[in-house]
This record gives C-alpha cells, sequence and structure tokens, in this order.
C-alpha cells in the first residue's frame, strides 16, 4: 500500500479512478430495488396506455373475484351472500343502469371489507364463548408483562410489580366480561347441551 491515487485520463486534466466496486451489484439491496422499481414504472405505462376496453374488462375480471374471494372468506354458513353480491355487481342493466367498471372495482373492495369484518367477528365470538380460549387471550398479555419484569430486573423486580399484575389481570376479566355483553354471547358451560356446537 504506497497510499498512490490510481488516475484515469481525461480531456484539460486527470480524474481519480472510483474504487473497485466488486464484480456485480446483484447482491446489493439497493439493485434489486431499482431493477423492481422500474419494472414497476414499465407497468404503469403499459397500463395507462393500453386501450380503455381491455382496462374496463380487466376491472371487471377483477371485481368479480374479489367478489367470488369475498363470499368464501365470510364463511360457509353465507353463502348465500356470493349470489346477491353477484348480483348487485351487475347492478340493473334491465332498466339502463348497469355498474361502470370503476364502480364494480370498488364494490368489490367494499365486499371484501365487509367479508373480513363478519369473519373477525365469528372469530371473536368463538372466542368469548370458550373460557379457555378467553383465559388464554387474558395471560398472554400478563405473560409477557411477567417475561419483561423478569428480564430488566429478576424476580425482585417481578415481586415488586405483583399488584400492577394484578390490576392487568383483572382489568384482562372484565374485559371479557364486558365484551360478552355487548356482544350477546352466552358462554358454552351456559348454553344448552344441544347448542354448543351449532
Amino acid at each position: 500500500m504506497t497510499g498512490r491515487v490510481d488516475t484515469l485520463s481525461a480531456p484539460g486534466g486527470r480524474w481519480p479512478a472510483p474504487p473497485y466496486q466488486g464484480d456485480s451489484g446483484a447482491d446489493d439491496p439497493v439493485f434489486w430495488v431499482f431493477v423492481l422499481s422500474m419494472i414497476t414504472f414499465y407497468l404503469m405505462v403499459v397500463w395507462a396506455t393500453s386501450e380503455k376496453s381491455t382496462k374496463s374488462a380487466v376491472r371487471d375480471r377483477l371485481a368479480t373475484m374479489v367478489v367470488t374471494f369475498s363470499a368464501r372468506v365470510a364463511g360457509d354458513k353465507r353463502g348465500h351472500l356470493l349470489d346477491d353480491w353477484l348480483a348487485d355487481l351487475a347492478g340493473t342493466p334491465e332498466e339502463g343502469r348497469p355498474l361502470s367498471p370503476r364502480q364494480r372495482f370498488r364494490y368489490g373492495r367494499r365486499c371484501l371489507w365487509a367479508a373480513l369484518r363478519l369473519r373477525s367477528g365469528d372469530v371473536v365470538d368463538a372466542t368469548l364463548r370458550s373460557d379457555a380460549r378467553c383465559t388464554v387471550v387474558t395471560l398472554v398479555p400478563l405473560t409477557a408483562a411477567g417475561l419483561m419484569l423478569l428480564r430488566d430486573g429478576g424476580f425482585t423486580n417481578l415481586i415488586g410489580h405483583a399488584e400492577d399484575l394484578g390490576y392487568l389481570g383483572g382489568l384482562g376479566f372484565l374485559s371479557v366480561k364486558w365484551a360478552r355483553k355487548r356482544r350477546g354471547i352466552i358462554r358454552e358451560a351456559e348454553q344448552p347441551r344441544g347448542e354448543q356446537h351449532e
């Protein structure tokens, strides 16, 4: 290592040679971000310059796919939603008021949002019906808080915050009780035997 800076000949002077960068930039994350950005830009240009009829057909197809997928997300017990949503997606062409491709795509997104809300409600209700599941949900934050206290200060720290942990556990119990009352959920132990698995 002599400290000499290699140079490249250039008109009007001599420029420092760039440092050696290796054989390829394919392992550089910036390189792949640039490639993906260029591909995305190309696809956007193609989409923007394509024929209007082609874009409308693509939106119609996407809307139908989103509605069909949304009906599956909503659950088997709501199978009637697929026919209802597809009928709404078609609009009322017999009255001369069909939905535009943009309206159809927006309606498909609303169907997906509604399906996600319905399915999440099913998960919440199933959890609230089961005492075991509610216990797990209540213990998860309590256990996490206890582990953090142990990590930061050991058993002394854990014992010193035992009252806080008790408050946290009580808050979880009250939250479960409030949620059951709000959603009208009856515990499985309180249901008639023939209705527990419906």
